[in-house]
């Protein structure tokens, strides 16, 4: 969902060529990364076993593998 979202922004802004909006709008969405983080730590801590047997737990690695 996040990885989708940020590639149809960057996208946009490239597509349109606005240079700055899109620079702007990289380092905005870097901080994503915190929050996929603290919702797989929440996750995690409330399923445990469970969570981490079904391959979601890795949100920042997909994002950036």
């Amino acid at each position: 969902m996040y990885l989708f979202g940020f590639v149809a922004y960057a996208g946009i802004f490239l597509m349109l060529g606005k240079w700055i909006p899109f620079g702007c709008f990289v380092v905005l969405y870097a901080g994503q990364l915190v929050r996929v983080r603290r919702e797989e730590g929440v996750l995690e801590e409330a399923f445990g076993a469970e969570y981490r047997s079904t391959g979601l737990g890795r949100g920042c690695e997909l994002m950036f593998s």
